[in-house]
């Protein structure tokens, strides 16, 4: 599917009913998480009905995407400085810290576990999360691969996987703590396969 696929809610007649419900999601699942979420308690607490909800966001999963999409943040591309060892560290370091340091870690993990229970919510989390963060990321290695950063041949797409899949792992599990220096650790581990040999950066003894 594509991102077309799943587009947000169409401009509610009332938008201080369609703010309400957004409201009043987001601190529910602060307080409680999805799982604990019903449309039941946000209609009440937003004093709309449940059907009206229903008619903007077809389950719970999908308003729990819509209030991590509205609560959006920059962050999407990594910087372009011309270093995509440096780069790339930097814009893990800010992915890291949002995970770690905000609700929008918990939300995403929520999301992930509510998307293999619920087709539509695993390919609306695909299309509206996922798909412009990868296609931010590719085109920095692109324009990394242009400049001969990067060798020619590597898969892009297992590449981000390399690079992001660790901290959506740890995330998940919990098996340990998403640190800055992790960051670094990542991009040491992706870039060491990837990278040419007269590009590969000099180790401390």
């Amino acid at each position: 599917m594509t991102q077309a696929s799943h587009p947000s809610p169409r401009r509610p007649r009332s938008q201080r009913s369609f703010d309400a419900v957004l409201t009043t999601a987001a601190q529910l699942l602060a307080e409680r998480g999805l799982a604990a979420l019903t449309m039941d308690e946000v209609a009440r607490r937003a004093v709309v009905s449940k059907a009206t909800i229903y008619r903007w966001w077809p389950s719970k999963g999908a308003l729990a995407l819509e209030v991590l999409l509205r609560a959006d943040t920059p962050d999407t591309a990594p910087p372009d400085t011309g270093d995509v060892h440096t780069d790339l560290a930097t814009h893990l370091r800010l992915v890291l810290a949002r995970f770690r340091d905000s609700d929008d870690g918990r939300a995403i993990a929520d999301l992930t576990a509510e998307a293999q229970r619920d087709p539509s919510v695993s390919a609306a989390l695909r299309d509206r999360w996922l798909a412009t963060r990868r296609a931010a990321g590719k085109q920095r290695l692109r324009t990394a691969q242009r400049a001969g950063q990067l060798r020619d041949d590597i898969d892009l797409d297992a590449l981000l996987d390399t690079l992001y899949g660790p901290i959506y792992f740890r995330l998940l599990s919990g098996h340990a703590p998403l640190t800055d220096e992790l960051a670094d650790q990542l991009t040491d581990i992706a870039l060491t396969g990837a990278t040419p040999r007269e590009h590969k950066r000099s180790r401390p003894q």
